[in-house]
């Protein structure tokens, strides 16, 4: 249903002064780039001309958010019904101060506490609700405040509060959606990294009501994701550091972040949690950690904050180690060089002494890419709990796990390696004895003694556990699942009608001719330094395509868009149909035939401008590939088609492409098929059958 058309009215004139580019449009009108330049193209006067651009930054062209808003409304175009409500977050993430930002989180998370919609409400109203909601200034009080200083922009501010909340269903959620535009990008973890924490946080769990609590919870990424599981939220509960030190709002959030509690980024993560409605209890963990509570933190950048460097990181988890009470757990992430390779002899100084209290229960190397920002470092967990005092020093164990060799299979971890992961890390807990009578799958046998003569790294000093299998299933599931997937993949076959023609001299120009003669068009790559992360799939992602992808050495990387629009303003993205190409290390290319995706320098791309000369990418793209390697490029030599055969023949190859995929991916299954199915019967846990019919205990 529609809003009220004064509701709606009410909107657009919040939204005057936000503003929004043709990437943000298409985004939220849920169309491609291009059709939003179509639309102002096919519209540029008339009653229902496209809005006229009101800024231009760089390149980038800027309008009003409420006219844009306004003429979706009345042209019914785009695939977004509540498009006027979904502007909003876009607008306001490129559009209002960082300080007011804040302020907009503080007014959400006030009316979260409210229960009901802040607009229409004065100044005083709102702070009287503030000092009701926030009585000792932890979280959202100095916020309103600060804004309360122009009475009017409080109360316009409050109502763009109400609009955020009402785009995004929750608080909790809109506070989420503003969030990039707020928190450090370059902290950030990826989705998989969140959910691996977040499992095993509720897999070491100590049992009845959740309680997490985090040292150092950043912006509250790992906080939420535990927190977020539906069937804790009733009884849930965060535990933080007690405010100490905190600084204006309007200070960047890596400056604030100084300290356990400090700042900015710690208000942020207090009234995000709240927002979501969780309960948010302070304790200066000074002495320890709240009763029955998992400790779950990341420090993946502890030693580049701090002074001490590597070494500051590994004084960190012993502070966390020596405040566990008997019983309780503590799951850590941290950089793989700290915690698991061979290090220099401050670092391993300080690591022996960690390892020699037994406190260290288990480590797990994981697979890069999980830190966006920095895509080849590699992260490590290490899992605390109670020492075994009956074990002898000498026989002192702990449990490495080597879970880098699964790559991230687009943004994710394989759903198998989790589950095994898991239940390694959950059995490295028990006895010696437990220990020695689960089948682990990751996870290797290290003697704390050996770890600390070597010096040579936690793995490099483990050794596979020799104990009997126990059959958990497991094996043969994965089997099921994987004959499963095989059966699912497109049969990889192609059924081209054709018939005989007459024989014509192939017709071949160079890429420099056909450049000079307009039929091709030649764009530079992109230079975005640093820019590009492993890709995820998540909503905003632009696709990146290098050197490294057109070569099949590396991918997929993607960047945010809004992060691109906000350095790079004016990037060029791909058209469909367009060949991405390299001349180095060797000549390459691909077809991108989706379009909207980023080429990143020295990367190149050629666009055909004129069809009727026979020029297929497809073809082009091949062509490129059997170029030798140092030959000049506009000496390459590329084929033509017969005009009236180029559509048909893009077709066909196309066809012949998609084919491929589906051999490659049925090839990947079938590879992987063979080790479960190899390494499952050579262990005893996987039995083949002539009849899987007869067995009751398949699922």
């Amino acid at each position: 249903m529609s809003p009220h058309p004064r509701r709606q009215l009410s909107r657009h004139r919040l939204l005057d002064d936000l503003r929004v580019g043709l990437a943000d449009i298409a985004e939220v009108a849920g169309v491609q780039r291009p059709v939003v330049s179509v639309w102002r193209s096919r519209h540029p006067d008339g009653p229902n001309r496209f809005p006229l651009p009101c800024e231009q930054r760089g390149t980038r062209l800027l309008f009003r958010a409420g006219e844009v808003a306004d003429w979706i409304d009345r042209t019914g175009l785009g695939n977004n019904r509540e498009f006027t409500a979904d502007v909003v977050v876009r607008a306001l993430r490129g559009s209002v101060a960082p300080a007011e930002l804040h302020a907009i989180t503080a007014l959400v998370r006030l009316r979260a506490a409210s229960g009901g919609p802040l607009a229409g409400c004065d100044v005083e109203a709102l702070l009287d609700l503030a000092d009701d909601a926030d009585p000792h200034d932890r979280d959202s009080y100095r916020e309103l405040e600060a804004a309360a200083a122009v009475p009017t922009r409080l109360e316009h501010l409050a109502s763009l509060a109400d609009e955020v909340v009402d785009s995004a269903y929750s608080a909790g959620a809109a506070i989420d959606r503003l969030l990039p535009a707020l928190a450090p990008a370059d902290d950030a973890l990826a989705p998989a990294a969140l959910d691996l924490l977040a499992r095993l946080a509720l897999t070491l769990s100590p049992g009845g009501p959740l309680v997490v609590a985090d040292p150092d919870p950043g912006a509250g990424d790992v906080l939420a994701a535990v927190l977020s599981h539906e069937e804790h939220l009733d009884r849930a509960r965060a535990v933080v550091p007690e405010p100490a030190g905190d600084h204006p709002p309007g200070d960047h959030p890596v400056t604030a972040r100084a300290g356990p509690g400090a700042g900015t980024l710690a208000r942020l993560a207090r009234r995000r949690l709240l927002a979501h409605g969780w309960q948010v209890t302070h304790s200066d963990m000074a002495s320890g950690f709240a009763t029955g509570a998992i400790v779950v933190t990341t420090l993946s950048r502890a030693g580049e904050r701090g002074e001490r460097g590597d070494a500051g990181v590994l004084e960190r988890i012993d502070e966390i180690a020596v405040r566990l009470a008997p019983g309780q757990r503590a799951v850590v992430l941290g950089p793989a060089r700290v915690l698991i390779d061979e290090a220099g002899p401050e670092v391993e100084s300080i690591r022996s002494d960690l390892l020699r209290t037994d406190k260290v229960r288990a480590a797990v190397l994981l697979p890069a890419g999980l830190v966006p920002s920095r895509s080849r470092e590699r992260l490590a967990l290490w899992v605390l709990g109670d020492a075994h005092p009956e074990v002898p020093i000498g026989g002192r164990w702990i449990m490495v796990a080597d879970a880098s060799v699964q790559p991230l299979r687009r943004g994710r971890l394989p759903a198998g390696l989790v589950d095994d992961l898991l239940t390694d890390v959950l059995a490295a807990m028990g006895t010696s004895a437990e220990v020695r009578a689960h089948a682990f799958r990751f996870a290797r046998f290290a003697h704390t003694s050996r770890i600390l003569a070597e010096r040579a790294g936690l793995l490099a000093t483990s050794r596979p556990l020799q104990r009997a299998i126990r059959d958990d299933a497991a094996a043969p599931a994965r089997v099921r699942e994987l004959s499963r997937a095989l059966a699912d993949v497109p049969a990889a076959t192609v059924d081209l009608a054709v018939r005989a023609g007459d024989s014509v001299a192939v017709r071949r120009f160079t890429l420099g001719e056909l450049i000079d003669r307009r039929a091709l068009r030649r764009l530079p790559g992109n230079r975005i330094e640093g820019l590009a992360r492993p890709a995820t799939g998540a909503s905003g992602e632009v696709r990146v395509i290098g050197p490294a992808e057109v070569t099949g050495e590396g991918g997929p990387r993607a960047v945010d868009r809004m992060e691109l629009i906000a350095r790079h303003p004016g990037s060029r993205l791909t058209e469909p149909g367009d060949v991405v190409f390299t001349s180095a290390p060797r000549p390459a290319a691909i077809v991108d035939r989706d379009g909207l995706s980023l080429v990143a320098y020295p990367a190149q791309v050629l666009r055909v401008r004129d069809h009727a000369v026979g020029l297929v990418p497809a073809l082009i793209a091949a062509d490129i590939r059997r170029a030798e390697r140092g030959t000049r490029r506009r000496d390459w030599a590329l084929r033509l088609v017969p005009p009236e055969q180029a559509a048909q023949t893009a077709a066909a190859l196309a066809r012949i492409e998609e084919a491929r995929a589906a051999a490659r991916e049925s090839l990947r299954l079938l590879q992987e098929l063979t080790t479960e199915v190899t390494a499952g019967v050579s262990a005893g846990v996987v039995r083949l059958v002539d009849d899987e019919s007869d067995h009751p205990e398949q699922e």
